[in-house]
C-alpha cells in the first residue's frame, strides 16, 4: 500500500524532529487521553500516532500491542494531506482501505480483529505541519461521526497538542537559551525567559496578548508584579529539580491551586505556570574573584546554593587557584489558561460517561448510580433492565447506520417517559444505555425535604411502612404497584414501527425488575437478580416484564442447562424431524406433510417441541436450526418427490430470527435450487408474533418469496390478535385453523361459528385454508360440511420419521433401491 507524501513533507519531518517525541518511553499523560478517548466514542482502540519517514510510531495506545508499523501500513499516514478529521465508515466498503492489512489481516503484526472503522484528528503543530494523529478504530463499521463527535475529538486532539508542546519547549530548554527563545516565539502557548533575578529578559506574541502589554513593555518586568509569588514558586521548583531542562508545574507556595496573573488593566486571571531551568554554562572563576566572607567547607567538597548566581564554589586554600563553576543562564516558563483546559477535560469526562449514540448515560456512570443509591440506602429504589428483542437481526440485516438510527428513536422514547414525572411516579430517575441493544431504568424516591407531592398522593413511592406492606401483599405485589404502569409504557412506546430511512421497523422489548433492598443487598446481586427476571421475560414472550422472586434462581438455571444441551444437541446431531400428513377431506389422499422438529435426548429419550422450543427460539441456535430445517425438509421432500409423489408439499415452521436475518429469502432458495425443487414445492408457516410485525425487515423478505412461488400459511390463525388488516398486508397463500377451535367443534356453536367465518374469510381472500388437530371422524365430516378442503391430525397420522412416513402414508409406485433409507437430522 503506498503512503501518501504531503506537499510540507520536509519541514514536517524537521517539525517532528523538534519535538523529541519518537522512540520515547510511554507516559501517563498520553495514555489517559488515549483511555478517555476510547471511552467516549466506545471503542476497544485509541492511538496516538506519529508519522515519520518511514515508519509510523504510537506514543500512547489503548487497546493495541504494537509500538510502530511500517509508514505504508498506516491508517493515519493518509491524514497528512486531510484538513481535518477522517472518517471510514467501513473498510470493506472503502476502495483504499478495503485491501489494507489490518482489514484483510494479512500483516505479520495486526489488529485483534479487521478494523472496520478509522476515525483520526489531525495532531498540527503551531506552524501547521501535522505530525500524527489521535484516533479510534473499531471492529464493527459505524456510521458517520456527527459534527459534535467529530468536535470532540479535535478537542481530544488539542489536549495531545498541549503536552506536545511542552515537550517542545522542554527539549529547547536542554539545548540552551538560544534554541529555547527560538521555539518559544513559534509557540502557541505564553512563553516568558527570565534572567537569574526573576526579570523578563524575552517574551513571545502569546504572552503579550495574556498580559495585555506589548512585547518590548514586559522586558525588564520582574515576573513577581506579573504573576503573584511566580518568583518564589520558581526558587522552590528548582530546589526540587535534579535535572537541568526539566519541565515541571509550579505552584503558588501559598496557594494549593492556581498562581494569579495581573494583567495590564489590573484584571485577575488564574494561570499555570511549567518552568524549565535554561542550560548551565561552565566557566573558570578564580579563587581571587570569591567572596570572602563565604564560609569553606574542610572536607573539601564543593558547595553550592541552588537559588543565586552570584554565589561561588569554595575549596581550602591549598587547592589550585581557579575552578569551573556552574552558572545558570535562566529559566523558561510556559503559561497556560486553566480555565480552558479544565472546562475542556470537564466536558470530555462528562462526554465519557454518555453513550456516544443515544447521549444517554453509559453502563459506567449508570453503575456509578446504581452504588451510589445503595450507599446512600435510598429504599425502596427499582431497578429495570430493558433488552431489545431482534434490535441485533435488524441492524445486522439492514445494515449499522439504520440500526444506529432505530437505537436513537428508541432512546428517544424511553427519555421521554423516563422525563415524565408522572411516568415514573415523582421518583428521582435515571435511564442509561447499558448493552448494544439494552437500556437500564433506576427509579429511587426523592428525599424527604424536597418531596412535593405526599406519600399519600404517590402510595407506589412511599417509604413508609414498606415491610409491613411486603409482609402482607408480597414484594412482587409492591414491584407491580411502583413500576407496573411504566413498563406498559415503555414496552407499548418502544413496539411502536418507527420509520428509519424509508423503512418502517420495529422491535418489541423485554423487561425485567429487581427491587433494593428488598431483592438484593449490594450491587452485583440487585444487577444479577435483574438480570434473571429480564431472562425469564424473555423467555415468556417477546413484549412483557417480570419481577424478581427467589424462585427464579431454580427456574432460570433449569432453564440455563436447557440451553446448554441444546447447543450440544445441535453439534452432536441430536434434533430431527419428524413428519405429519396432510391430506384431502374429501378424498384422503396425502398432499404433503408438516415438518416438525423433535430432539433425540441422549438421557430424557425422544422430546416433543413443547419441551424445549420456546428455549430454543430464545437463543441464537435458533437461526441455525430454522436454516438447517429448511434445508433438510426440502432434501426429503426432493426425495419424494422423485419416488412417485411429483406434487407433494413440504410445510415448515420458521422462528422469528429467521424472519428477520436478512437471509431468509436465501435459506429458502439456495436449497429449492440445490434439490431441484419448483418454489411451490415449500410452504413456510409464520405465527402471529411474527405476522403481527408489519414493518419492513419482515414483510419485504416474504413478499420476495411468494412472488418467487413459495407458499406462506398463517399459523393458529384466531387465536390471537391479528386483525383482517393483515390478511390484506402480508403475502399469505394459505390460513391454518388452530386445533383449539377443532377441538369442540361438534359441540360448541361457538368454535364452530368461529371454524365457519375463518373459512369464509380465506375464500373470499383468495386463500387456501387447512383445519389442524382433527382427532375424530365427526370433526372431519363436519369440516367437510363447512367446505374445508383439507386437514392435519392425529385421525390422519402423528408425526413420524421419515422412514415411517413413508411406510405408513406413502404407497410408493415403485419399490425402493436397496440402499438403506436415510435418516434426516438437524
Amino acid at each position: 500500500m503506498v503512503h501518501p507524501i504531503p506537499d510540507d513533507e520536509n519541514a514536517r519531518l524537521a517539525a517532528l524532529r523538534e519535538y523529541g517525541l519518537l522512540d520515547t518511553p510511554q507516559e501517563e499523560a498520553f495514555d489517559r487521553i488515549t483511555r478517555l478517548t476510547a471511552r467516549i466514542f466506545n471503542t476497544s482502540t485509541a492511538l496516538i500516532t506519529l508519522v515519520a519517514e518511514n515508519r509510523q510510531y504510537l506514543k500512547a495506545c489503548t487497546g493495541f500491542t504494537v509500538m510502530e508499523t511500517p509508514r505504508e501500513m498506516s491508517f493515519c499516514a493518509h491524514l497528512l494531506r486531510q484538513p481535518d478529521v477522517l472518517v471510514i465508515s467501513d473498510t470493506y466498503d472503502d476502495p483504499t482501505f478495503r485491501h489494507h492489512p489490518f482489514v484483510t489481516q494479512n500483516a505479520p503484526f495486526t489488529h485483534p480483529a479487521p478494523v472496520r472503522f478509522y476515525a483520526g484528528a489531525p495532531l498540527r503543530a503551531p506552524a501547521g505541519h501535522t505530525l500524527g494523529t489521535l484516533c479510534v478504530l473499531d471492529a464493527q463499521p459505524r456510521g458517520p461521526l456527527s459534527d459534535l463527535e467529530k468536535g470532540v475529538l479535535r478537542d481530544l486532539a488539542s489536549l495531545v497538542m498541549d503536552e506536545f508542546e511542552l515537550r517542545r519547549l522542554q527539549r529547547a530548554a536542554s539545548d540552551g537559551g538560544a534554541v529555547f527563545t527560538a521555539r518559544a516565539a513559534r509557540s502557541n502557548h505564553a512563553v516568558l525567559i527570565l534572567d537569574t533575578h526573576g526579570r523578563v529578559i524575552d517574551a513571545n506574541a502569546r504572552s503579550a496578548a495574556t498580559f495585555g502589554y506589548d512585547t518590548d513593555a514586559l522586558l525588564g518586568k520582574r515576573i513577581d508584579a506579573l504573576i503573584n509569588h511566580a518568583w518564589q514558586a520558581v526558587m522552590v521548583l528548582r530546589m526540587d529539580t535534579t535535572c537541568v531542562g526539566e519541565m515541571a508545574p509550579a505552584v503558588s507556595p501559598t496557594q494549593t491551586r492556581d498562581l494569579r496573573a495581573t494583567r495590564s488593566d489590573g484584571t485577575s486571571l488564574a494561570v499555570e505556570m511549567f518552568v524549565a531551568s535554561l542550560p548551565v554554562q561552565t566557566v573558570p572563576i578564580p579563587f581571587s574573584a570569591m567572596a570572602p566572607d563565604q564560609p569553606s567547607e574542610r572536607n573539601g567538597r564543593m558547595g553550592w546554593v541552588a537559588h543565586s548566581d552570584t554565589v561561588d564554589p569554595h575549596r581550602d586554600a591549598a587547592l589550585a587557584t581557579a575552578v569551573d563553576v556552574q552558572r545558570f543562564d535562566g529559566y523558561g516558563l510556559v503559561i497556560r489558561d486553566p480555565a480552558r483546559r479544565r472546562k475542556l477535560e470537564s466536558d470530555l469526562y462528562r462526554l465519557a460517561r454518555l453513550d456516544r449514540l443515544t447521549e444517554m448515560a453509559n453502563r459506567d456512570a449508570f453503575l456509578d448510580r446504581l452504588n451510589d443509591i445503595i450507599s446512600e440506602r435510598r429504599a425502596p429504589s427499582d431497578l429495570l433492565l430493558i433488552d431489545l428483542h431482534e434490535f441485533r437481526m435488524v441492524a445486522d440485516s439492514w445494515g449499522p447506520t439504520i440500526g444506529d438510527q432505530l437505537m436513537q428513536v428508541i432512546a428517544n422514547r424511553v427519555r421521554e417517559i423516563t422525563c415524565n414525572p408522572e411516568a415514573v411516579d415523582h421518583a428521582q430517575c435515571m435511564a442509561g444505555r447499558v448493552g448494544e441493544n439494552a437500556f437500564g431504568i433506576l427509579l429511587w424516591p426523592v428525599p424527604e425535604g424536597d418531596k412535593t407531592v405526599s406519600a399519600q398522593q404517590h402510595p407506589g413511592r412511599s417509604t413508609t411502612n414498606v415491610a409491613e406492606k411486603a409482609t402482607m401483599m408480597g414484594q412482587d405485589f409492591l414491584a407491580q404497584v411502583r413500576i407496573g404502569p411504566l413498563c406498559d409504557r415503555l414496552i407499548a412506546a418502544i413496539g411502536r414501527p418507527a420509520s428509519v430511512q424509508g423503512h418502517s421497523v420495529s422491535i418489541s422489548a423485554c423487561i425485567g425488575s429487581a427491587s433494593f433492598p428488598a431483592d438484593a443487598k449490594d450491587a452485583n446481586e440487585w444487577l444479577s437478580n435483574a438480570d434473571l427476571a429480564l431472562f425469564q421475560a424473555k423467555a415468556s414472550d417477546p413484549a412483557t416484564y417480570r419481577f424478581f422472586v427467589p424462585s427464579l434462581r431454580e427456574t432460570v438455571l433449569r432453564r440455563r442447562i436447557l440451553e446448554y444441551e441444546l447447543g450440544e444437541a445441535v453439534e452432536n446431531g441430536q434434533l430431527e424431524l419428524f413428519y405429519q400428513p396432510q391430506v384431502d377431506l374429501a378424498t384422503g389422499e396425502v398432499l404433503g406433510a408438516e415438518a416438525l422438529l423433535r430432539w433425540r435426548h441422549p438421557s430424557r429419550g425422544l422430546l416433543a417441541p413443547i419441551d424445549f422450543l420456546d428455549v430454543l427460539e430464545s437463543t441464537a441456535l435458533a437461526a441455525t436450526v430454522g436454516e438447517r430445517i429448511i434445508a433438510t425438509a426440502c432434501e426429503q421432500a426432493a426425495r419424494w418427490r422423485n419416488r412417485g409423489f411429483p406434487q407433494f408439499r413440504m410445510s415448515v415452521n420458521l422462528f422469528g430470527r429467521q424472519v428477520t436475518s436478512g437471509n431468509l429469502v436465501s435459506q429458502v432458495m439456495t436449497p429449492l435450487a440445490r434439490f431441484n425443487l419448483p418454489p411451490d414445492a415449500i410452504e413456510i408457516e409464520l405465527t402471529e408474533s411474527t405476522i403481527l410485525r408489519r414493518d419492513s425487515v419482515t414483510l419485504e423478505p416474504l413478499r420476495e418469496l411468494r412472488n418467487a412461488g413459495v407458499r406462506i400459511a398463517f399459523d393458529d390463525y384466531g387465536t390471537g390478535y391479528a386483525s383482517l388488516s393483515l390478511l390484506k398486508d402480508f403475502p399469505l397463500t394459505r390460513l391454518k385453523i388452530d386445533r383449539a377451535f377443532v377441538t369442540n367443534l361438534v359441540h360448541d356453536a361457538a368454535d364452530a361459528a368461529v371454524v365457519q367465518a375463518i373459512i369464509f374469510l380465506a375464500k373470499h381472500f383468495g386463500l387456501h385454508v387447512i383445519a389442524e388437530g382433527v382427532e375424530t371422524e365427526e370433526q372431519a365430516v363436519r369440516l367437510r360440511q363447512f367446505d374445508c378442503p383439507q386437514a392435519q391430525g392425529y385421525l390422519y397420522g402423528k408425526p413420524v420419521s421419515a422412514e415411517e412416513f413413508e411406510l405408513r402414508h406413502l404407497r410408493m409406485p415403485h419399490a425402493f433401491p436397496s440402499e438403506p433409507q436415510h435418516i434426516l437430522t438437524v
